[in-house]
């Protein structure tokens, strides 16, 4: 156990530290962690993309240059909420074989909208809304492909599934990946492309008792549409049988794959109608793909919950960084960075990590007041 100041951070650190500069993007906007990627480089530029208090979609550049651009807003779909819900976030991606960027957005169970620009126009275009129950929209590439997952709720049905639409077919099609039965509901965690394959963890929510069960890592190739591989983690981790499981990152580096989860037995602590989660267990399991027997637990810890469960970031190199309520926890050490307690939903992109952060120590789902804030790395001292 390292403590720095009022940050500490539960791993034996075997790097160098990333001495790194923190500042404040925006103060009104929020992510969601699996909602990605959160943003993206487009020529020189890198942009983001966020959700604010009053639901507007903005994308902008991260140097702060240009002022941000409106994608999309939800000011008529708030239903009964005076203000946004957080599963409204945006995914942004660069589709490189189409030259375009594309943003996706759903309100929480609610229609998907795609969004286009193209050239060096600075408005988007609707390039496509899917009538349906759709949540979670993330971007993945794979063999100059994008692909487009979520989670969506069949009409008629008690389900949820995890569902991928290709641009290929300008995300007009929807095709089944992991399918839940009656009463139940796939919770996917973020997705990493290896080769002719994505890979990515779930849990199965039973709707009756109103908990996320188990830990599956499953291997699936988009082209073919069929799960190649299926790793069942639970036990790797030390998960009881009752517990409420969610998974979030995960990363793939020379065939070795990190899956990072959350879970808990302990109910929920509900305070004013926020929602608080009292203690959870952070856990990061390390092996190689498509061999089951080889995965073992690398990082474990209890860690008190901003609101329901952390969300383990997992880097391209396989660092991984995730917040409790006071900390931050990794096995890298961010010199520079995340020195005040309420952070949140912590997301790896180009030259750092974006974040939100609490403005007023308290997060409901559909009345948050967040900041999003930047933490820049030194990629020379990344790679010590």
């Amino acid at each position: 156990m390292h403590i720095y100041g009022k940050i500490f951070a539960a791993a034996l650190f075997t790097t160098a530290p990333l001495f790194a500069q923190d500042r404040q993007l925006v103060d009104d906007g929020n992510l969601l962690f699996y909602n990605a990627p959160v943003a993206v480089d487009v020529g020189q530029d890198t942009l983001y993309a966020y959700l604010t208090t009053g639901g507007a979609v903005y994308v902008a550049d991260l140097a702060g240059v240009s002022d941000p651009v409106l994608v999309h807003d939800y000011i008529f779909d708030l239903k009964f909420w005076a203000t946004a819900d957080d599963h409204a976030a945006p995914a942004l991606f660069w589709d490189q074989s189409e030259a375009r960027l594309l943003v996706a957005t759903s309100y929480h169970s609610s229609p998907l909208f795609i969004y286009e620009r193209r050239g060096a126009t600075d408005g988007f275009d609707l390039l496509r809304e899917l009538p349906g129950a759709f949540t979670y929209p993330r971007f993945v590439t794979l063999q100059d492909e994008t692909f487009l997952f979520a989670r969506l709720f069949p009409k008629g049905s008690t389900h949820g599934d995890l569902v991928m639409l290709r641009g290929s077919e300008d995300f007009a099609i929807v095709h089944p990946v992991v399918t839940g039965e009656e009463g139940t509901v796939i919770y996917a965690g973020s997705i990493v492309e290896s080769g002719s394959e994505v890979h990515f963890g779930y849990s199965t929510l039973d709707r009756a008792a109103g908990r996320a069960f188990g830990l599956t890592l499953v291997s699936f190739d988009p082209l073919a549409g069929k799960i190649t591989s299926t790793c069942e983690l639970a036990s790797k981790v030390g998960m009881a049988a009752d517990a409420d499981s969610r998974p979030t990152g995960i990363g793939i580096s020379d065939g070795v794959l990190r899956l990072g989860t959350a879970f808990s037995s302990l109910p929920f602590n509900r305070i004013e109608g926020k929602i608080y989660r009292t203690q959870s267990t952070a856990a990061v399991v390390q092996g190689r793909v498509k061999d089951c027997d080889s995965f073992q637990l690398l990082h474990s810890a209890a860690v008190t919950d901003l609101y329901y469960r952390p969300a383990i970031a997992i880097a391209p190199d396989l660092t991984y960084l995730y917040f409790g309520k006071d900390s931050y926890v990794s096995d890298r050490r961010f010199d520079g960075c995340f020195d005040e307690p309420g952070n949140m939903y912590p997301n790896f992109v180009p030259g750092g990590v974006i974040y939100a952060t609490l403005n007023n120590g308290a997060y409901e789902l559909a009345n948050f007041d967040n900041s999003v804030r930047f933490c820049a790395v030194d990629d020379q001292a990344k790679g010590g």
